[in-house]
């Protein structure tokens, strides 16, 4: 499972926790494109086992799917 914030403010708080920042784009230290790229290429390293996400490296896992409509932070 890749990691990804949402809000800079959290990848900060939480580095260890997030694999990508996508808050830099709305802060416009990074563009969409950019971002898009590196999850792509993050998707395909972690699915040929090149790369482990932070949780899967650190032993934590959660049960939470995608569509939960609980608050997380």
């Amino acid at each position: 499972m890749i990691k990804v914030g949402t809000r800079t403010e959290l990848a900060g708080r939480w580095p260890g926790l997030t694999d990508i920042d996508a808050g830099k784009i709305i802060t416009g230290r990074a563009s969409v494109e950019g971002r898009g790229w590196e999850l792509s290429h993050d998707y395909l390293d972690v699915s040929s086992r090149r790369k482990r996400p932070w949780v899967e490296a650190h032993g934590l896992h959660s049960d939470q799917t995608l569509f939960d409509t609980a608050p997380t932070t």
